[in-house]
This record gives structure tokens, sequence and C-alpha cells, in this order.
């Protein structure tokens, strides 16, 4: 069986194509409880991964091509600011969000996005 080459981004623009991202996860994980806004919370995706695959799954039947992992303020320093996390490392984190976006992303044709700051201070 032949592998289907999967197109990246420039390939897909080049073509003519509108790319449509997603987006909008604290408010989703939010309004259905798992998170307090404020600081940004990436720790759902190791606390509540079954919510934020849900979020990848929606938003890629809702016409998503491109799917972020839910990463953003994910850097020792940016979590221990937020004050939510204790138990819980950056790279614990990226690695949960990274699979889960990457999983939901190939049950479908989309692409991922990864939005990471720095693990660790230089």
């Amino acid at each position: 069986m032949e592998s289907k080459k999967r197109r990246g981004i420039l390939e897909r623009l080049n073509a003519g194509e509108v790319v449509v991202g997603d987006g909008g996860y604290v408010m989703q994980l939010e309004r259905r409880g798992y998170v307090k806004a404020g600081h940004w919370t990436p720790e759902a995706a190791v606390e509540h991964p079954e919510a934020v695959r849900q979020l990848h799954r929606e938003f890629l039947r809702a016409g998503a091509n491109v799917i972020q992992t839910f990463t953003f303020y994910c850097s020792e320093d940016k979590l221990e600011i937020s004050g939510n996390v204790k138990s819980i490392t950056g790279a614990q984190i990226n690695e949960a969000a990274c699979d889960m976006a990457r999983e939901v992303a190939n049950e479908g044709d989309a692409l991922v996005a990864g939005v990471c700051l720095r693990l660790h201070a230089m």
C-alpha cells in the first residue's frame, strides 16, 4: 500500500487553497469547566487530555487544516509565574500537547503548528 504524502502549508497556499487554523482553546476549555482563564493554561494538555483532544477533533471537523499544539505559555518560567502548575513540567506539557495534535491531525489531512516558548533558561 502506497503512503499518501501530506502536502505542506506552502504547497497548499501555492495551489491557491485557503488554509484554516484552529483556535480558542482557553475559552472553550473554560466554558466546559476544565480551566480558569487568566494566565494561559497549557497544563490542561496533561491534566485533561481528552478535553484537549476533543477540541482538536471539533476544530478538524469544523474544517481546520492546521491543528495547533496547546503549548503557548509553556516554559518553566511562565508556568511558575502563572502559579497554576506545581507538579507538571513544561517538557511534559509540550510532549503531551504535540503528541495529541499530531494524533488528531493524522485523523484528517491537517498540519500541526506548534507554539512554544523556551523550555529552560539558557
